[in-house]
């Protein structure tokens, strides 16, 4: 009876250190591969990349559009469940941007027959962008978009004042409005 126990707590404990062993592996992995780290975004005080932008009424909308006045950029897609988590506080934070002397436009990083469904299905009110179907719109590049949903603000002269995803910061920034 005491070599079976024995055997057993042997292979217990070869398997709890095997297990170790293969935790510390996943960690090393996931810590050196740069697809798990956080993404570089466009700094604070840079001048923000210029853009064009379509709206859903099928007017031309560049970032020289808003000179003169500050403006929230924030990044949608439909395929994104958190944004569309978000996008009801987004229709409803509009009019207090306005009143705040703030532009805020959802751009949505999908087609335009997308970006309409999308609106429509959520019945959002607020002004919609999205990019037209171009080569020479490289707007997700220039910006270093870290994903969807996220958020740039440039300040009256174009330059950039914050960014980053929409759950981090968002918050504090949209409650000082």
């Amino acid at each position: 009876m005491n070599v079976f126990m024995a055997i057993n707590l042997l292979l217990i404990w070869m398997v709890l250190l095997l297990n170790f062993l293969l935790t510390l592996a996943l960690i090393r992995r996931f810590s050196s591969d740069p697809r798990t780290k956080p993404s570089e975004i466009l700094s604070v005080g840079v001048q923000a990349p210029e853009f064009e932008l379509q709206d859903l009424y099928g007017s031309r909308i560049t970032k020289s559009s808003f000179s003169g006045r500050a403006l929230a950029l924030v990044f949608v897609s439909p395929q994104c469940a958190p944004c569309k988590e978000h996008m009801p506080k987004l229709d409803a934070l509009y009019p207090k941007a306005k009143r705040s002397g703030i532009e805020l436009l959802v751009v949505s990083i999908s087609d335009a027959e997308k970006t309409q469904l999308y609106v429509k299905e959520l019945n959002f009110k607020s002004p919609v962008a999205f990019l037209p179907d171009h080569p020479k719109n490289t707007l997700p590049a220039d910006y270093k978009l870290p994903g969807t949903p996220s958020y740039y603000l440039l300040d009256d002269r174009g330059k950039i004042q914050g960014g980053g995803l929409l759950d981090y910061g968002w918050e504090q920034i949209t409650d000082a409005w």
